[in-house]
């Protein structure tokens, strides 16, 4: 298995990939599309004989599924002027869990972001029974400088031409949204 920095040419296969497993729709893979092309998406994944395992990506800015400004400003106003970077997907394959991938690709975009002295904006999905895919992740991050729970955080994602890879269509999945400082 190795690591490596996300280029441009890896759309063909994580593309798909996010949308199969995340959120998909036109707008998704546009938004991603066009993040590879200008370099304003970035992020890490985990390669094993050129298949993606896993990946964690970001973007620079508050970057929520979509519009929420109550609690983006919230989160502002609690950067204490840093720059912000949104994690925009961590996904590992389910027959590659367990073997510490996601943890590796956290702390290789926690590095990342560091090095820019910015903070992270972790918009960590809650499935409607509280559970959460990456409960872990965001706990290597420490405590957060601003944390919120937002039930029905995804309640619009279909005006917004989104579907939810746990509910379909219509989302009843909250959202604990977290604010952290890089190590």
């Amino acid at each position: 298995m190795e690591y490596k920095r996300l280029e441009r040419s890896d759309g063909e296969k994580l593309i798909p990939l996010y949308c199969a497993t995340l959120t998909g729709g036109e707008s998704v893979e546009k938004e991603l599309q066009e993040g590879l092309d200008s370099g304003e998406l970035e992020g890490f994944l985990a390669l094993e004989d050129g298949e993606i395992l896993g990946f964690m990506l970001y973007k620079p800015g508050i970057n929520l599924t979509y519009p929420h400004p109550d609690v983006e400003q919230e989160i502002l106003q609690n950067s204490v002027g840093r720059d912000l970077y949104s994690i925009e997907g961590i996904y590992v394959r389910k027959e590659s869990r367990h073997r510490g991938i996601a943890s590796t690709l956290a702390d290789m975009v926690d590095r990342d972001i560091a090095e820019k002295h910015g903070m992270i904006v972790f918009e960590q999905w809650v499935y409607p029974d509280g559970t959460s895919p990456v409960q872990s992740i965001s706990d290597d991050w420490g405590t957060p400088v601003y944390e919120k729970m937002v039930p029905g955080f995804y309640k619009e994602n279909d005006k917004y031409g989104l579907i939810c890879a746990y509910c379909g269509k219509h989302c009843n999945c909250g959202a604990r949204v977290g604010l952290y400082d890089t190590f």
